[in-house]
């Protein structure tokens, strides 16, 4: 999905904190699957009820991820 919005509205629609140098940078798109994950994606991490993908935290982030919007 692509998106044109800031981390600090990322932050403010989903409840969230932001840890961030650049709270104005723009967030233009989010991927849930933590394989395809490219440089500057949004990574949602979402828990299932046999899948919980903040197990790839990590892993997005070595990926380059710009954020992480995680539960925990």
């Amino acid at each position: 999905m692509k998106l044109n919005l800031t981390l600090a509205k990322l932050a403010s629609i989903t409840g969230g904190l932001l840890h961030c140098a650049n709270e104005q940078e723009k967030v233009l798109s989010f991927v849930t699957d933590s394989r395809i994950v490219s440089e500057g994606d949004i990574f949602w991490a979402l828990k299932g009820q046999s899948h919980d993908a903040h197990r790839f935290i990590d892993d997005v982030i070595e990926q380059g991820a710009k954020c992480i919007v995680a539960e925990k």
